[in-house]
């Protein structure tokens, strides 16, 4: 999937379109990037980028005309809130982010699914029932992003990839965050409200949103409220759970995120937008934090990478261990 993103990117597997003409080749570099976030233990990564260097050399079988692609989904696209029942069971497709506030109130246990980076490994993977199911890629309000001289305001339906694009802007330190996170299609089909929202220790996107100050924006049917992320989590995976049992608040979602927020009583809630301060003077630096003070001398994982794969190899010591034989028998 990495590869193919990478191959279609430069213009090689599109008909129809303006790019499609426009074809040009990734550095060895610009390869082992979109790698990150993939494991293999089989052929190993240098096999794969050698792949990758040559497959740009053919022509795809089967192009892709995006143009008609994207009209035919534009045509059957709704302005309404798609509802479908089978079984007992729920999917909603609401077109604005107050439908989708009304939808949870009257449902507060609904699944919220985006780009079911995450979600859908709960069925592939644990085969679990989702129960109903509200569906937030429809919103245009959520896919928004804002930068102004305070505050970047990204949308809860923003993609991972687009959303960082941005943040790399006013603080490039975090460009290494971004390469590190999952791989470019995954990337390019979660969303960072999703990202937030799901309340897993191992989110990425956590860490350098609480370091910035970030703040998360949420909604229900009484408007909306400010939450700082340092607030936002209260246990495993069960934050909406644990607020159901503790407040009378009306259900929200969330709709933005901003850095710097007064706190907020907990409640029920669904993510609508993050926001990040633009002004590194209200932003404490990332550098002054203890652990980026513990490790400002240290190499970075990435720069160790490139380090160690250009510099030349030397022949290492036959080693009995290292290739499986085994040592020699000696008697007590």
């Amino acid at each position: 999937m990495s590869m193919f993103a990478l191959y279609e990117k430069h213009g090689h597997a599109t008909s129809g379109c303006a790019h499609a003409c426009e074809k040009t080749r990734p550095s060895r570099q610009q390869i082992s990037d979109v790698l990150t976030g993939n494991l293999c233990r089989c052929t190993g990564y240098r096999s794969i980028i050698d792949a990758a260097e040559q497959m740009f050399d053919h022509a795809p079988l089967a192009p892709v005309n995006v143009p008609a692609l994207a009209g035919t989904l534009k045509s059957i696209r709704r302005d309404d809130t798609f509802h479908y029942e089978h079984a007992g069971r729920r999917f909603d497709a609401p077109p604005t982010v107050e439908a989708l506030a009304a939808l949870k109130d009257s449902n507060p246990n609904v699944r919220i699914l985006a780009g079911s980076t995450d979600v859908g490994l709960s069925v592939t993977k644990q085969l679990r029932d989702l129960g109903d199911i509200v569906y937030v890629g429809q919103i245009e309000e959520f896919r928004h992003v804002e930068t102004t001289e305070e505050w970047i305001e990204i949308g809860a339906g923003v993609t991972v990839e687009r959303a960082y694009d941005e943040i790399v802007k006013t603080y490039p330190e975090l460009e290494e965050t971004c390469l590190r996170f999952a791989s470019l299609p995954i990337r390019n089909a979660g969303t960072l409200g999703g990202n937030v929202a799901n309340g897993s220790p191992i989110g990425d996107s956590m860490p350098g949103l609480i370091a910035l100050n970030a703040r998360v924006v949420l909604q229900s049917v009484n408007g909306t409220r400010k939450m700082p992320f340092e607030d936002l989590y209260i246990a495993y995976q069960n934050r909406r759970r644990t607020w159901r049992t503790t407040s009378s608040s009306p259900p929200s979602v969330c709709r933005r995120a901003q850095a710097s927020a007064p706190k907020c009583s907990s409640a029920p809630t669904s993510c609508r937008s993050i926001s990040i301060r633009t002004s590194r003077q209200c932003t404490p630096p990332l550098a002054s934090s203890p652990m980026a003070t513990r490790s400002a001398s240290r190499v970075s994982p990435t720069a160790a990478w490139r380090r160690r794969r250009s510099a030349p190899r030397t022949p290492k010591p036959f080693s009995p261990m290292r290739t499986g034989t085994k040592p020699p028998f000696k008697p007590r």
